[in-house]
């Protein structure tokens, strides 16, 4: 499932308005949009990596890559 134009139109117009509600994510530590207003099923958890994987029928791909993902980032980090 693709996150469409509509959708990011949407977010960033919630945002802009201060009505999106953030969650961190418990995979990744950032942010993520987990209630933005007028975007329900079947776009709602389209932007929660491990919501996304789950629709997909696909949880232990999504277990199987956080660590991969997070040794990435703690390497780019520390290059930095």
């Amino acid at each position: 499932m693709a996150i469409g134009e509509k959708l990011v139109a949407a977010v960033l117009g919630a945002e802009l308005a201060g009505e999106v509600e953030w969650e961190v994510d418990p995979d990744f530590g950032y942010e993520v949009a987990a209630s933005v207003p007028g975007v329900g099923p079947p776009e709602d958890g389209l932007l929660m990596p491990r919501l996304l994987y789950t629709r997909a029928d696909r949880p232990y791909a999504h277990a199987a890559i956080v660590p991969r993902i997070r040794d990435e980032v703690a390497a780019l980090i520390a290059g930095a």
